[in-house]
């Protein structure tokens, strides 16, 4: 068994040594407009994270919420990370929409989320 210290020594390697890139993750959140309704709004919820975008696009997966088959994305990005679905991340110029958080084990060393291409 790992302990503490291990695991997080672990994560922080993995980051060093993995995760190439940096990107901006955003959430869409709801701000009231001046007519009384809502608005759209952009909130960043961290920059200059490390990640990475891994190869090919996943093709033959249903996405939640989305009827047919899209291209996913697997993205990388450090432990612990706040991200949920539809979520944006900025890599460079690329924007990819979150639709899923894979579900972590306690021992996990990277966060991973699928992602499609374009933001929503």
């Amino acid at each position: 068994m790992l302990r503490d210290w291990e695991l997080t020594a672990a994560r922080d390697a993995m980051v060093d040594q993995t995760l190439d890139a940096r990107c901006t993750i955003t959430r869409y959140t709801g701000a009231d407009d001046e007519y009384g309704g809502q608005a759209t709004a952009t909130t960043t919820v961290a920059s200059d994270v490390p990640c990475r975008v891994h190869g090919e696009p996943i093709f033959g997966r249903y996405a939640q919420g989305v009827e047919g088959t899209v291209p996913l994305f697997l993205v990388s990005l450090p432990y612990g990370v706040d991200v949920r679905p539809q979520d944006n991340i900025a890599v460079g110029t690329t924007n990819l929409a979150v639709m899923r958080v894979v579900d972590p084990e306690t021992w996990a060393l990277v966060t991973q989320v699928e992602c499609s291409t374009g933001v929503r």
